[in-house]
């Protein structure tokens, strides 16, 4: 899961973003989608794995507390604004990812 800036000088233990990941996932898919050959499914296993570990580590499922789909997100840790909350981007993001692996979405923005 990547830090919640990916400059963060202390990304080893900064929090972490699940939005961030879901953005960076949908960005992997569409590279693969763009990219020939071995490229393409190198960028695919890496915006699989990064689905999984959003899946396994942060997704809400059917908890009808959760404000989202997905926990563990990092609006401005700068401020103290949004952390560790569901930000509805990262649910949009998430949801593209997966609509793009299944074939479901073809082109998000």
């Amino acid at each position: 899961m990547p830090a919640w800036d990916f400059r963060a000088p202390d990304a080893a233990v900064a929090p972490r973003d699940s939005s961030a990941g879901a953005i960076a996932a949908t960005g992997l898919l569409e590279l693969a989608r763009l990219l020939p050959g071995k490229a393409s499914a190198e960028y695919e296993a890496a915006a699989r794995q990064l689905l999984q570990a959003l899946s396994e580590r942060c997704a809400t499922g059917e908890a009808p507390s959760e404000d989202g789909l997905l926990r563990h997100a990092t609006g401005d840790l700068p401020k103290g604004k949004d952390i560790d909350v569901s930000l509805i981007y990262g649910d949009y993001y998430f949801l593209a990812a997966l609509g793009k692996l299944n074939g479901t979405l073809k082109l998000v923005w």
